[in-house]
């Protein structure tokens, strides 16, 4: 081979399988521009049957050794399997398998064995019962400041994870929050920037990812409630103020309605006859594909589609479905295309297709903003509020309180809130 007849520079390792089953070797050749992963298992397996390596590419910037993907160049004779982020390839013979990787090199090969037979199937790791893993270039995350791994961090998964949505984004978030730490003025600065960026739609929100709805309205209180205590706590004013720039970006709501988004959609489908799936109907491509992504991509960003399709509703005119939603969530006819990416039926239009008019939804859609208010739109809020009447230290501050609720996206309103939990202190004890 070309590796062969050139000097090449050979790295060994070797590893024990679990239970010392077995043993596995292997050998990474350098040369002229290639790179090619040999390897060797020994492992009793019954004649019949076969033996894969299912594996995954760490790079730089991963996290940890669950956290791979696939190759970025696809290998010969390796088949995606799974969830898209492992492939497999087979060992001739229960015992070589090659690897030969492109350009683009990964920094780590992690992979199991996985053992396929009569008597069934089988996944083997390495004698501490971890993955297995082979270092094929780049720096190792031991090498790297806190600082740096952070940034990898958020840059890989803004980059160059496959599957990505919002709820994981807020999920990374969250994790940042409940470390054992208080944030340091670059975690803050991190989380700023990130949320800002996904607020003003300048990173993705839907990528090939999937989640139920009842997850995000959990993800979204227990960011809230998680960024209210880290303002408390801030070690300095530095990330007390970076904070409070992301406040905004971080959606209200609560954790309660989460399965009802999914189930509402569904029942009004059915109530007013309109095609789901395979059940015959009232075929709307509009309602089809909204439903998917309520399904599997529930965000705030349905409150603004259901305001847009309530004008719709109101008008006939689908104009002023695109428009509202551009006016209320900043959404393009292309950025709502890019939706239903997770779903089982993807035509690639996502949710740019024209609805049908068919105004006798009205009543139950304006239930369902409600509902999606509820969820992703904090109008708990006003609940609270209205629950408290005749419970205020005095009428100025219930006042205060709903003039808050009605202005509480005015960036301005900041002075009353200060003012307003000032007023509430006392009275704190009755509750």
């Amino acid at each position: 081979s070309a590796l062969a007849s050139q000097k090449a520079h050979v790295q060994k390792g070797s590893a024990n399988v679990v239970n010392n089953l077995g043993k596995i070797e292997w050998q990474v050749m350098k040369a002229a521009g290639q790179v090619a992963v040999f390897l060797e298992a020994s492992l009793p397996l019954p004649a019949e049957a076969q033996l894969y390596m299912h594996f995954g590419c760490l790079s730089e910037d991963s996290q940890g050794a669950d956290d791979w993907e696939l190759p970025e160049e696809p290998i010969a004779g390796s088949t995606p399997t799974g969830d898209g982020r492992a492939a497999r390839i087979l060992f001739e013979g229960q015992a070589r398998a090659v690897l030969k990787f492109g350009k683009v090199l990964p920094a780590t090969l992690v992979f199991d064995l996985y053992a396929a037979g009569p008597g069934g199937d089988q996944y083997i790791r390495n004698e501490a019962d971890e993955h297995f893993q082979i270092g094929v270039s780049g720096q190792t995350s031991s090498a790297l400041t806190s600082e740096q791994k952070l940034a990898r961090q958020f840059v890989a998964a803004e980059t160059r994870h496959t599957h990505w949505t919002h709820f994981q984004r807020l999920c990374m978030v969250k994790d940042l929050f409940t470390r054992p730490n208080p944030l340091n003025q670059v975690e803050a600065a991190w989380i700023a920037c990130d949320l800002r960026l996904a607020s003003q739609k300048v990173l993705e929100w839907y990528r090939k990812r999937g989640y139920q709805p009842k997850d995000m309205a959990h993800c979204q209180e227990a960011v809230g409630g998680a960024m209210a205590q880290a303002v408390q706590a801030a070690s300095s004013p530095t990330v007390r103020a970076l904070l409070r720039l992301a406040v905004r970006c971080v959606p209200r709501g609560s954790s309660s309605g989460g399965d009802d988004i999914r189930h509402g959609i569904l029942n009004i489908m059915r109530n007013h006859g309109i095609k789901e799936g395979h059940r015959p109907g009232i075929e709307c491509k509009f309602i089809e594909a909204w439903h998917q992504k309520l399904h599997t991509n529930s965000a705030p960003d349905d409150i603004a589609i259901c305001e847009g399709y309530l004008a719709f509703l109101g008008s006939g005119n689908v104009d002023d479905l695109w428009r509202t939603v551009w006016e209320n969530a900043g959404l393009s006819r292309e950025d709502l295309g890019k939706m239903c990416q997770a779903g089982w039926r993807n035509d690639g239009h996502g949710l740019n297709v024209h609805p049908l008019h068919l105004p006798q939804l009205t009543n139950d859609m304006k239930g369902y903003l409600h509902l999606l208010k509820r969820v992703h739109g904090g109008t708990d809020f006003q609940a609270l509020a209205e629950a408290c009447k005749g419970q205020y230290p005095d009428h100025g501050a219930e006042c205060m309180a709903f003039e808050i609720l009605h202005n509480r996206d005015n960036p301005f309103i900041m002075g009353k809130i200060v003012d307003l939990r000032g007023r509430l202190k006392e009275a704190a004890w009755k509750r």
